[in-house]
């Protein structure tokens, strides 16, 4: 497969969601693989979508993971207490391909301001 044949959709990859600080050393295996892509000389950004909402909270009492295991419960605990701090999705493109990482960035900042005014329209 050639470079040009990957979308540089298809390299969107991680969400982002605040860490309450403490717990960062807990479940820092689990986010350990997104730093791949600086070490591959991967260029990456993150671009903030959203915020915590009171009703994310409030789901965040209810989730029980993929396997309800010490892992899950960690991963909520790091999470638990984020209204109001950002949400945010992680892009990535191919190497030397900044611009193509820079443009994604752009993409998803504006469609994310785009659905934001229509949500306030309705």
């Amino acid at each position: 497969m050639s470079d040009k044949s990957i979308s540089i959709f298809d390299m969107v990859k991680f969400f982002v969601r605040s860490l309450q600080s403490q717990h960062f050393v807990t479940v820092r295996g689990a986010l350990s693989y997104t730093a791949l892509y600086n070490v591959l000389n991967f260029p990456v950004g993150v671009v903030p979508v959203t915020e915590v909402t009171a009703e994310d909270e409030d789901q965040l009492k209810h989730y029980r993971g993929n396997f309800g295991d010490v892992w899950d419960r960690t991963f909520v605990k790091a999470i638990r207490g984020g209204v109001g701090l950002p949400i945010a999705v992680q892009c990535v493109a191919l190497p030397w391909q900044e611009e193509m990482c820079l443009r994604l960035m752009r993409e998803v900042e504006e469609l994310c301001a785009k659905n934001k005014r229509s949500n306030t329209h309705h």
